[in-house]
C-alpha cells in the first residue's frame, strides 16, 4: 500500500477504505504512545471518561452483545447491460462527494459547490 500511487492530488481529497483505515491509524497510536490500540482506548479514552467501551469484547461481555442479523439478500434489478456500464460501477475520484439529486427523478447529478 505504501508503494501505490494517489489516485488523486495530494491534498486536493481525501478518502479511506474500511479495510485499511483502522491498522494505519493503530500503527499510528502504537508509535506515539507505545500502546497497542485496544490497550490505549481503555486507558487513554475510555478509562479517564468512565466510558463502557471497549475494542473487541471481554468473554464476560457477551451476553450483553446483540445478534448481528444480515439483510436479505440482494436482488438486482439491473438488466446485464446496465450491470456493465460505467454508472453502475464504483468510482475512484472524489467527484462522486459532488452529487445531489434531481428534484423530478431522484438520481443524482454533479454540481459545482
Amino acid at each position: 500500500m505504501a508503494a501505490q500511487a494517489p489516485w488523486w492530488e495530494p491534498g486536493t481529497a481525501s478518502g479511506y477504505h474500511l479495510m485499511n483505515f483502522g491498522h494505519l491509524l493503530g500503527e499510528v497510536i502504537r508509535r506515539v504512545s507505545g500502546k497497542p490500540l485496544k490497550r490505549f482506548a481503555a486507558e487513554e479514552i475510555a478509562g479517564p471518561l468512565g466510558a463502557d467501551f471497549q475494542i473487541g469484547a471481554a468473554e464476560e461481555d457477551w451476553g450483553r452483545i446483540a445478534n448481528v442479523i444480515p439483510p436479505p439478500p440482494y436482488i438486482s434489478t439491473l438488466t446485464p447491460w446496465e450491470r456493465t456500464t460505467r454508472a453502475s460501477r464504483p468510482r475512484r475520484d472524489p467527484s462522486w462527494r459532488r452529487t445531489r439529486p434531481t428534484r423530478r427523478t431522484g438520481a443524482a447529478r454533479t454540481w459545482a459547490g
